[in-house]
């Protein structure tokens, strides 16, 4: 992508509302760029691209029952609406953050990450717009404890076992 308004480095991509987001780049590591709707090159804001600035640093996207959440390192956050008129920008919490970018997965109707202390689900609950957190590595949180490079870390999902795995190295054991 080489339109004047888009990052030139994003590591992370999601496609949410007919816009393509873009993050992680190393200049802009705490924005989101958009593009125009159906236009995956145009970051006008003329054509209806833009950005979105957090106060963190941004690690994952992740499209979950219709809204686009934002992964910080110490920060989530979520997007609704359907245009740059109306995207608005919701926290979930300010006090858990993701810590591996390939840890973030959907199963089962919900949203795995790796959070410092350990795995954790954002749960959408019968209410609208209601979100809960939960950890669910209370007993293999030993085997994250010792973690020197989370940028090591990649998961996979099997629909088919309704299985989540995380794989890692431990370069202590190396």
């Amino acid at each position: 992508i080489t339109h004047s308004n888009a990052p030139t480095d994003p590591s992370i991509v999601e496609v949410f509302k007919s816009h393509v987001f873009l993050a992680g780049s190393s200049s802009a590591p705490e924005e989101m760029f958009f593009s125009a709707p159906f236009d995956e090159t145009d970051f006008s804001p003329a054509a209806g691209g833009g950005s979105i600035r957090i106060d963190d640093e941004i690690v994952q996207l992740k499209l979950f029952r219709d809204q686009l959440y934002i992964f910080g390192k110490t920060k989530i956050f979520r997007l609704v609406g359907n245009t740059v008129a109306d995207f608005q920008l919701l926290p979930v919490t300010r006090d858990i953050g993701c810590i591996a970018k390939h840890s973030v997965q959907e199963l089962g109707g919900d949203v795995i990450f790796l959070a410092p202390d350990g795995l954790r689900t954002i749960a959408g609950t019968e209410k609208i717009g209601d979100v809960e957190l939960g950890t669910i590595s209370k007993p293999v949180q030993v085997r994250f404890d010792d973690l020197s490079d989370v940028s090591l870390i990649d998961s996979v999902v099997v629909p088919s076992k309704t299985q989540y795995s995380i794989f890692f190295v431990n370069t202590q054991d190396t």
